[in-house]
């Protein structure tokens, strides 16, 4: 599939303009962007709100939304919009999707938790099993290699492995020294974990069964609140919310 390619121009200093905010005042001219396909997205109960999508397959993708999963085949989108999907699968109130293989992990806004979903070779979705613990939501899912790392908010992280995709198993947990673990990224035996207002935390999962906090910041020491987290060439990105994007060099985090 053939990706389109955009250039952004900067505008007025700002590079990047959030959906719905106002751009400053300015003699140069917007870029002008539009889309030349769209997924209508109506279901059963009415227009649904989409809100994560991830590419699977060449060019079929998984939009997770308010009323369950979508998959789309994105070679079939029209400039008018259309209402054909390839499957739905309703009912789960996903908000983001971690796929590998034959299995999407799915987490769950309202219920908390996440779902297990079989994905067929014909681009088929069925549910499994919903894993979750009482009066616990969790946050945006980070699957790598045979670990689904969980972001836990107030309650910390999770760690499970799912060798056996249809059976997760909690290896290991962290509440301890944890504000609001939105996300987590990893590289090697360290977790990268976006504590919201609590900055970010770097864990040592050497031992999966006990992971601990080697470094981070605190509310007094921490840019912004952290809600997401990237790396690139041993760099760590955190996307700080109104305080914007913060760089880490590694080991320079206080």
């Amino acid at each position: 599939m053939n990706i389109p390619r955009f250039r952004l121009t900067c505008i007025a200093g700002a590079a990047f303009v959030a959906a719905g905010a106002v751009a400053p005042a300015t003699a140069v001219d917007p870029v002008r962007l539009s889309y030349v396909g769209r997924y209508d997205c109506h279901c059963a109960v009415g227009r649904d709100h989409l809100v994560g999508v991830e590419q699977v397959r060449d060019h079929y993708a998984i939009i997770s939304s308010y009323e369950g999963l979508v998959v789309v085949d994105l070679d079939d989108l029209t400039p008018g919009g259309t209402q054909t999907n390839v499957d739905y699968l309703p009912g789960l109130n996903a908000h983001s999707t971690a796929t590998q293989g034959e299995y999407v992990f799915a987490g769950l806004q309202r219920l908390g938790g996440f779902a297990v979903v079989h994905f067929a070779p014909d681009q088929t979705l069925s549910l499994i099993d919903t894993f979750s613990e009482p009066g616990v939501i969790f946050g945006k899912l980070t699957l790598v290699g045979n670990r689904l790392y969980v972001p836990a908010h107030a309650f910390g992280i999770r760690i499970y492995d799912v060798t056996f995709p249809a059976s997760p198993v909690l290896v290991g947990s962290l509440q301890d020294g944890f504000t609001d673990a939105f996300a987590i990224a990893v590289s090697g035996q360290t977790a990268y974990v976006a504590d919201g207002a609590g900055g970010m935390k770097i864990v040592d999962i050497t031992d999966e069964t006990a992971p601990t906090i080697t470094a981070g910041e605190s509310i007094e020491t921490t840019t912004g609140t952290s809600e997401d987290v990237l790396l690139v060439d041993q760099r760590a990105y955190v996307a700080a919310g109104g305080a914007g994007l913060a760089k880490y060099e590694p080991g320079n985090v206080a």
